[in-house]
């Protein structure tokens, strides 16, 4: 599990709360709320490097991904230089997942 910022493209402001996430395959897991109750799963297509131009105030050292969901949305990322690794294995394991369709 790792802490990072998540917001949709092109929001005006980052939100003060970090959210909590995991890798499971291509699907992004997110908690986040008060009691991290409110779980979200996001499929994804896609990751690509972001510049961020006005980072958010944590994690402090973040490096941005834009991320493309299945339903066709994106999401500006934030996440710490230490956990991008997580962010971007989502696109190896789409691709990997893709290269297995059509296979028994």
């Amino acid at each position: 599990m790792f802490a990072f910022n998540v917001r949709p493209e092109r929001a005006p402001k980052w939100p003060r709360q970090v959210v909590y996430g995991r890798r499971v395959r291509d699907v992004l897991v997110t908690n986040r709320g008060a009691a991290l109750v409110r779980t979200e799963f996001h499929a994804v297509d896609a990751v690509a490097d972001l510049e961020l131009d006005d980072p958010p105030r944590k994690p402090a050292d973040a490096v941005g991904r834009l991320v493309t969901v299945a339903d066709g949305s994106r999401l500006e990322v934030a996440v710490s230089a230490s956990d991008v690794g997580h962010v971007d294995a989502l696109a190896v394991a789409r691709s990997g997942s893709d290269e297995r369709k059509g296979t028994v």
